[in-house]
């Protein structure tokens, strides 16, 4: 077994997982940084520092925190759980690169085998965009890679990585320009700045000067960069889906309810049958969407966008979002699954209308720990009031009647951080560059390369045909659904079991790379985890 399967089983409660141990706590701090682009990597990590360090003894914790030096990802998390910043070559380094600290000599950097022996490579790729060219790139290869360079090799890093690592910090060549771009590293909201978020930050400050940030929407057209197949599927927009129709033609579809300062404009959705899932042959497809044909016979309503900051703080008076910052139109986020609950409770009272949930054993709302309750009792859509939507009657919705994985058609990849038909319909990992966000995965992957990226305010892309906007994109959305398999047959108003330990959550992120943007896929953290990539739509039965 895998250290990766070992963690995945401990987290999910497999019973015939190892028990947690260094082994897989090291694994999993090697694999968020691998993964630091996946959220659920984000998720699993977060979890094993909650869980695994807490429940550890002192003297084991400090053993684990000691046997790795994790990346930049993973250092955001742990850093917390460190008494003290690390005395190694990496604080060295950071202290010469940004605070003026004398470069280390090839004396001070040769006393640091050990710690060379487990440099991340990401310090280094990290530390190339960072200095940009010019004089400072040539004083770090000479001051400190050149010896570096030799005791990674003797170190037993391998000639496979040194080869990797090196052309790309090696000096500019000779007519290359001089001058040193300025660099100002940007604070990361909600997480202790040590050495190595201060040169993540740093790093993707710099990217910034030469970078596209990319913030409105733009028509499907080829991108210049696409050639071959994919060019040519885009050449030319698939047909628009059309919409689900009012199955009863002598009863007309309800009006939409208008915007409140409170939530969003609510839009009817109609009773049907669908295809839910995806096929075999869908990019990016995952095992747990099996395809199968599910009915509806309740027509609902669906907020038009995501619940924006300034409609949650109305309601609860509180902000609870890492992008607060100009926000008021952005999603609200950094919100469990039990926050979603209490916010849409306190909206039906606002309204004169039944709380849908009954909430029993809740922490503390509004303070630093999570929102999270011991048991909930969900009264389902025979409840008038607002209410999650099941996992069902959200892609219904966000599909509009197509049948492809999203509403403007098939996705292409020209690479996971560019797909051309996402840009104009989704915030994604390819396009959400945001100044001051966090930052940007794979900033040279982006379709619209930038820096730093993060939410923007709702309802600035395309909706789709029945009038929804952000359903891909921007952030996932909390469904009212347990996570389980799909049904294996024809499903009639499918819900998900109300024990299951994880929630589904739906529409992909700002931070998610595009293989899963699509109506079909599915996420599954647990109902307490909360994220700057989680938001909330409301619901409402039609009676």
């Amino acid at each position: 077994m895998s250290a990766l399967d070992a963690l995945t089983g401990w987290l999910y409660g497999d019973g015939a997982a190892p028990p947690l141990d260094a082994d897989v706590f090291a694994e999993a701090v090697r694999l968020l940084d691998e993964l630091a682009a996946d959220p659920e990597a984000a998720d699993l990590l977060a979890e094993l520092v909650e869980g695994g360090l807490a429940a550890a003894p002192e003297a084991t914790r400090a053993a684990w925190l000691a046997s790795v030096v994790p990346g930049p990802a993973a250092a955001a998390l742990l850093a917390p759980w460190h008494t003290a910043a690390p005395a190694d070559l990496t604080a060295r380094l950071c202290g010469w690169l940004f605070d003026g600290a004398p470069a280390p000599s090839a004396e001070e950097v040769a006393a640091e085998v050990e710690v060379a022996r487990r440099l991340p490579h990401d310090l280094l790729r990290l530390a190339g965009p960072l200095l940009g060219d010019g004089a400072a790139a040539a004083r770090f290869h000479a001051d400190v890679l050149a010896p570096l360079e030799g005791l990674l090799e003797a170190a037993g890093a391998g000639a496979p990585a040194v080869a990797e690592v090196v052309p790309r910090l090696a000096p500019p060549p000779v007519d290359a320009p001089t001058g040193e771009h300025p660099v100002t590293p940007l604070p990361r909201p909600g997480r202790p700045r040590g050495p190595w978020i201060g040169l993540a930050v740093a790093a993707a400050a710099a990217a910034l000067f030469f970078a596209l940030v990319r913030l409105g929407p733009t028509p499907v057209v080829p991108d210049a960069t696409v050639t071959g197949p994919v060019a040519a599927a885009l050449t030319t927009q698939p047909p628009i889906p059309t919409p689900p129709v009012w199955p009863d033609a002598g009863r007309p579809a309800p009006a939409p309810l208008a915007a409140t300062a409170a939530r969003p404009a609510m839009l009817p959705v109609p009773a049907g049958t669908f295809v839910m899932g995806s096929p075999p042959d869908e990019v990016g497809r995952a095992a747990d969407e099996a395809a199968h044909q599910v009915t509806l016979t309740r027509a609902y309503y669906l907020g038009e966008t995501e619940v924006t900051q300034a409609q949650w703080a109305s309601v609860l008076g509180e902000r609870p979002a890492r992008f607060a910052a100009d926000g008021a139109d952005r999603p609200v986020e950094m919100i469990t699954w039990y926050d979603a609950l209490r916010y849409l409770n306190a909206l039906s009272a606002l309204e004169g209308l039944p709380a849908c949930y009954t909430l029993r054993g809740c922490t503390a709302a509004g303070t630093p720990t999570p929102f999270t309750c011991e048991a909930v009792d969900d009264a389902g859509p025979a409840c008038a009031g607002y209410r999650l939507p099941s996992e069902a009657e959200w892609e219904h919705a966000a599909r509009a009647g197509a049948p492809t994985a999203t509403w403007a058609g098939p996705l292409e990849l020209v690479d996971v951080r560019h797909a051309p038909r996402l840009d104009p319909i989704a915030w994604y990992s390819g396009n959400s560059g945001l100044p001051g966000g966090l930052p940007c995965p794979e900033p040279t992957k982006m379709q619209h390369p930038a820096a730093t990226c993060g939410t923007h305010p709702v309802a600035r892309k395309l909706a789709n045909p029945l009038g929804f906007y952000d359903m891909i994109g921007n952030v996932w959305e909390w469904t009212g659904d347990g996570y389980g398999p799909h049904a294996e047959a024809l499903a009639v108003d499918p819900r998900g079991a109300a024990d299951a330990d994880r929630r589904v959550t739906k529409g992909c992120g700002w931070f998610r790379d595009a293989r899963f943007c699509r109506a079909a896929n599915r996420y599954r953290p647990r109902p307490g985890f909360r994220s700057s990539v989680i938001g909330l739509r409301p619901a409402r039965s039609i009676f």
